[in-house]
């Protein structure tokens, strides 16, 4: 991992691999080890991978207020310094929040956008009245009991029985977080406003994976945004949950890759039409 100054506050991410770049964030309680073996699938298919261990997370520091807009702008920071010009931007849960953000402020930057068991939504009144809820009992009580039920109920229960040893593994990696990162990533997600808009209005394309057994964002609500952009790459998994990437990862691995081609050669026709349309022009 490279750990990078930005703003006062040092942000951990890692580069792999050669090609046009694809980057991937994390979700809630996670960090970017989630993505190693999606790292691997896109390295080994031509591209160059960059993960990010957003603010509080993983061997980032923590932020001083918490935002969508202000992890977008980390994020922002860290590929401006890497020398970044244009990506693929892929985000988990959170990540996709993060990642709805950042197209927001710099749409011009994304060759292609991906909401992975994510949304572009804002919370109804319940869901955020829990979440403020959640941050009022960390503050009291701490994060340990918190994190263990909270990840245990990210995945089917039938995969959760047959996979203690993964679940245990990122609960105690989730409990190593400090809890402020924990409080501050709820109140950035209580606060985090509606962006549908925001596909509607990109130009690149947008992959959307969703999870038919999701527990953590609703089989329904996640189909009101696949209509939404231009042009989409979209796919629905039976029998899956919130953590593709650990219950599927290899078709997890096979979409992304897949995606990272599509917006490739659209990219390429785009830039041949354009030539052409010049060359018209001479």
């Amino acid at each position: 991992m490279k750990i990078f100054n930005i703003g006062g506050v040092p942000v951990a991410c890692k580069i792999a691999g050669e090609g046009p770049d694809i980057v991937l964030l994390h979700g809630f309680c996670e960090d970017s080890n989630v993505w190693t073996g999606t790292v691997g699938a896109l390295v080994a298919g031509g591209f160059r991978a960059t993960v990010i261990d957003l603010p509080g997370f993983g061997q980032s520091g923590l932020l001083l207020h918490y935002s969508m807009e202000a992890m977008a702008e980390v994020v922002h920071d860290i590929l401006e310094t890497l020398g970044v010009e244009n990506c693929t931007l892929l985000g988990h849960s959170m990540g996709g929040y993060v990642a709805m953000a950042f197209a927001e402020r710099w749409p011009e930057s994304l060759n292609g956008l991906g909401l992975i068991h994510s949304h572009p939504f804002d919370d109804k009144p319940e869901r955020k009245a829990a979440r403020i809820k959640s941050a009022e009992f960390i503050r009291k009580n701490g994060h340990h009991t918190y994190v263990a039920q909270l990840i245990t109920n990210l995945f089917p229960q039938a995969f959760a029985a047959d996979h203690p040893g993964l679940i245990n593994g990122l609960i105690e990696t989730a409990r190593a977080y400090p809890s402020a990162a924990i409080v501050g990533g709820q109140e950035a997600m209580t606060e985090r406003p509606d962006r549908s808009a925001v596909l509607k209005n990109l130009t690149c394309p947008v992959l959307f994976i969703v999870g038919e057994l999701d527990s953590a964002i609703p089989y329904d609500q996640s189909l009101l945004q696949l209509p939404l952009p231009a042009i989409a790459s979209v796919h629905l998994l039976e029998g899956i949950g919130h953590m593709g990437m650990f219950e599927a990862p290899e078709k997890i691995h096979r979409i992304v890759l897949a995606f990272a081609n599509f917006q490739e050669e659209i990219r390429a026709n785009n830039n041949n039409e354009q030539e052409r349309s010049k060359r018209s022009k001479d």
